[in-house]
């Protein structure tokens, strides 16, 4: 976690393939442990955002593990926000015209988790 907090505060590719290896290390080595999930589901949104090649579906992943970090921790706000970007993301692909509105799109996804945690 130490190695996503440095490349989030200096971000560089070193880092970035760095913080990376770590964070699969670590999800390897205790699958129970939701922030690594939900530090991965950050780096992919991250990835997606800035079209880095190599990330196969990088939504989708990010959203797969942001779910698995929240499950794992459910007071997680960094998987509830990741798991939120990807929303966004996906429906700004579909209807570009949300971009112009996010803060409505940014309401309907709280609601959106508000019902999934009832």
């Amino acid at each position: 976690m130490l190695r996503y907090y440095t490349h989030q505060i200096v971000p560089s590719p070193e880092s970035s393939k760095a913080c990376f290896l770590a964070l699969q290390r670590a999800a390897e080595r205790e699958p129970e442990y939701g922030p690594a999930w939900s530090a991965l589901a950050t780096l992919h949104c991250q990835m997606y955002s800035m079209d880095v090649p190599g990330f196969d579906q990088p939504l989708d992943t990010a959203l797969r593990y942001a779910r698995r970090g929240v499950s794992l921790e459910p007071g997680s706000q960094l998987g509830r926000i990741d798991e939120a970007k990807v929303h966004i993301e996906q429906v700004e692909e579909q209807k570009p015209d949300f971009a112009s509105r996010p803060h409505e799109l940014f309401w309907r996804t709280l609601k959106i988790d508000a019902l999934i945690d009832d």
